[in-house]
């Protein structure tokens, strides 16, 4: 395998943000990276904050305030780990296969923010260790948002939380239930 060195040029991005101008000067190889790993760490968060609004969902059902207890449990759920949601996620689903890819999410969630980049030994110094990278930060936040679809879909089929589901064909950007 041919190994390609990183040029020093960069391309510049210049945005206008309430009137002041910011500018990102870096490697266009770390301007990807970096948006690849932003991109994957708010799905992240967003997978995080799905859970804890279902978890907050479910107990709220059963009060009589519904509305102040869901409140009260979303801001519980949200100072909670990652970890922890999962645990209570499973415990109210009972699904082997959502318990095996929450215990994956967590371990690759951690990595994503405790170890990626110094396993790739950031800054990389090939194109081809920048690739790989971005490969991997790119399959974790695609891990996010599969299992976010099949935990609402499990949740659904076994009826512990009524809820619709339904997805965009990307093609046609028309919407189904599923």
């Amino acid at each position: 395998m041919e190994t390609t060195v990183l040029p020093e040029s960069s391309s510049p991005i210049i945005l206008s943000v309430a009137g002041e101008s910011l500018v990102v000067d870096l490697p266009d190889v770390e301007h990807a990276l970096f948006v690849a790993l932003g991109s994957a760490l708010a799905e992240s968060q967003s997978f995080e904050f799905f859970i804890s609004t279902t978890l907050a969902q479910i107990a709220s059902a059963e009060g009589d305030d519904q509305k102040g207890r869901y409140d009260e449990l979303v801001e519980h759920h949200l100072s909670k780990t990652l970890g922890w949601l999962a645990k209570h996620f499973q415990d109210q689903v009972g699904d082997q296969e959502i318990a095996d890819l929450l215990n994956r999410i967590r371990k690759k969630r951690n990595y994503l923010v405790h170890n990626i980049l110094k396993d790739y030994g950031w800054p990389m110094t090939t194109a081809q260790e920048y690739l790989a990278c971005f490969r991997e930060i790119t399959e974790i936040r695609d891990l996010f948002s599969t299992t976010k679809s099949l935990m609402a879909t499990r949740l659904r089929e076994t009826g512990v939380h009524k809820m619709y589901t339904i997805k965009m064909d990307p093609d046609t950007g028309e919407y189904s239930m599923i």
